[in-house]
């Protein structure tokens, strides 16, 4: 039984671990650790978790959790997941998982060094539809790409004090969003990406609350776009992708299943204008969380330490964040 601790009582936590772990007979979360002691075991008690830390550092002490999972405010990711590290732990952290310039690779490198598994929650990934969109594309069915734009809209945050629209704690729409579209179109290109042009669209307190911007290759031949977007009421994902054979556009690619948490359903739809339709596999009623969750333990249980992280991604992350704070 693999033991999974959760390091802060983050909201995400439900719908990505909680209800994915209760669907499984080979793991278990067995503790929570807050900065409050109080609030720590008011969690415990209202999600039926074992063990309640009053502290960060008390949870990565308790040599029986194998796994810490990370939904702390972004600003903190890179620290806590380096300490947890540091305390012999498996690591599944929240998207962005780093958001220092540098440290995706040297976390990497440390989670080699110690043999343990470092993966950062880009969900949607672990989707069988995105798997095979990926897939078909890894394996030319576009030809060369010479294009891909991706874009994704959320609703607009209304929690008093929301950390994603907290500069300090790296909220703002780029960090909190922009990383998925960073996640896919680097994947996708597989070559090195530089910005040509970054912008904020719209702004309060100090963060952005629509980005957009452009990307190419250092031989000019692969452009991409993304839009990143706190919206009033919409949320709807685009990945997009043109060769010189053709193009496919997935809809709600970054959000293949709806959120409803009791009876997940796939939300993607493909367009192309290929004469041959590829075919992509169905959710069957999971969630990508519960895909993300699944990839995670079997890749421990078969002793995959190889870090699952998108080192590139990440670089441009942080790159953009520290160009968007000129113009904020």
């Amino acid at each position: 039984m693999i033991s999974i601790g959760i390091l802060s009582t983050a909201e995400i936590n439900r719908q990505s671990l909680l209800i994915p772990v209760k669907k499984r007979s080979d793991c278990q979360v067995r503790a929570v650790a807050s900065r409050s002691s109080q609030r720590a075991r008011e969690y415990a008690k209202l999600h039926d978790i074992p063990i309640a830390y009053g502290s960060y550092q008390g949870l990565l002490d308790d040599p029986k959790i194998d796994v810490i999972y990370i939904s702390t405010p972004n600003a903190l990711h890179d620290f806590w997941t380096e300490k947890a590290l540091q305390a012999g732990k498996h690591v599944l952290c929240e998207k962005p998982a780093f958001t220092v310039e540098g440290n995706a690779e040297s976390l990497k490198k440390l989670a080699l060094t110690r043999n343990l598994l470092l993966m950062e929650a880009m969900h949607y990934r672990y989707h069988p539809a995105l798997k095979d969109f990926f897939g078909l594309l890894d394996q030319k069915f576009l030809g060369d790409i010479e294009f891909v734009k991706t874009s994704l809209s959320y609703y607009f945050p209304t929690r008093e004090n929301d950390i994603r629209l907290n500069a300090a704690l790296k909220g703002g729409v780029f960090m909190h969003l922009g990383c998925y579209c960073l996640d896919a179109i680097t994947g996708i290109v597989g070559k090195p990406l530089f910005f040509q042009d970054l912008n904020v669209v719209k702004k309060t307190n100090g963060v952005d609350l629509k980005s957009e911007g452009c990307l190419v290759t250092s031989d000019g031949k692969t452009r991409a776009e993304f839009l990143c977007d706190y919206s009033d009421n919409i949320f709807e994902s685009e990945i997009e992708v043109k060769g010189e054979r053709g193009f496919m556009r997935l809809r709600s690619g970054l959000n293949p299943t709806n959120f409803v948490l009791e009876n997940p359903h796939d939300t993607w739809i493909l367009e192309t204008d290929l004469s041959t339709q590829p075919c992509l596999s169905k959710g069957d009623g999971f969630s990508t969380y519960d895909f993300q969750l699944d990839y995670f333990i079997e890749s421990l249980k078969q002793g995959n330490h190889t870090p699952k992280i998108n080192a590139q991604a990440s670089e441009l992350l942080a790159e953009g964040s520290d160009l968007l704070a000129l113009k904020i």
